[in-house]
């Protein structure tokens, strides 16, 4: 998995009046901080959890439990309670990379002279992002909002239910033409298998940012964070087409997902 940029907790933080004392977790080193990963959780305990909005934990969970066995306005709660801290994880890692690219353009408008390490950041998110243009480049790192995440994640995982969400993490339903991941049952599609929910969520970002069949919904996200508007640009995700498009417009306005738009890591963890 790439590196990234991330907020520092302890081993044992809480999240409400829950502690992580009781999992085995893994912490990741990065630049400023670190990421806690838990192996997996009890869909029972999320339940429990005093959500708060605007101070989101960094808590990754490594395999995406069944929710099947939960009814299903408990599913949705506990699947998005999962599934959000690792969105907003990797929406700030590529936001974090947007503003340095930002801030590299700012020195050259100034024509100052860039520093080695600069340089071969630009040219690495150039390259990452498939472009040799920096107006392309800052297009294709714009933020795609939190609710259309979450309704694609719950439309293509069956709000956590699916065989490929919980054999694979796999809850964007992407598909790979290697030999390694998970079979279809009917049908000849082969589904991508991640390590972790964090990888599945950096993927979807990606190919998202850079797919040629998302270049309209790029350059209409550039201008606006409304799902409702960026959602008809992506017909191109799904071969049920328009019929799709409608699927992820109901689900944002059924599930009341606009409300997580505004969701924010704990800003006291921030570096």
């Amino acid at each position: 998995m790439r590196k990234f940029i991330a907020i520092f907790v302890s081993t044992a933080f809480t999240v409400g009046t829950l502690v992580y004392t009781t999992w085995q977790v893994n912490k990741r080193p990065v630049a400023k901080g670190e990421i806690v990963f838990v192996e997996t959780v009890d869909p029972a305990e999320v339940l429990k959890w005093d959500f708060r909005c605007d101070a989101v934990p960094p808590l990754v969970v490594k395999r995406m439990p069944y929710l099947g066995n939960l009814p299903l306005d408990k599913r949705k709660t506990v699947f998005i309670r999962i599934v959000l801290p690792t969105v907003l994880v990797a929406k700030k890692k590529v936001q974090m990379e947007r503003q340095r690219v930002i801030d590299i353009l700012k020195h050259l408008q100034r024509k100052e002279s860039l520093r080695k390490e600069d340089v071969a950041f630009l040219n690495r998110m150039m390259k990452k992002y498939r472009t040799t243009s920096t107006e392309r480049l800052l297009i294709r790192m714009a933020p795609t909002p939190v609710s259309l995440i979450l309704a694609q994640a719950a439309l293509e995982s069956g709000w956590g239910t699916s065989r490929f969400s919980v054999e694979g993490n796999n809850i964007f339903g992407i598909w790979t033409f290697r030999g390694d991941g998970l079979r279809a049952v009917s049908g000849g599609a082969t589904l991508k298998k991640y390590n972790s929910l964090l990888e599945a969520v950096e993927d979807y970002l990606y190919n998202i940012n850079v797919g040629w069949a998302y270049v309209d919904f790029r350059n209409s996200r550039f201008n606006t964070t409304d799902p409702f508007v960026l959602v008809n640009h992506l017909e191109g995700y799904s071969v049920l087409r328009d019929e799709y498009v409608q699927r992820v417009n109901e689900l944002i306005r059924t599930a009341n997902l606009q409300r997580f738009d505004k969701c924010r890591l704990s800003e006291e963890k921030l570096h």
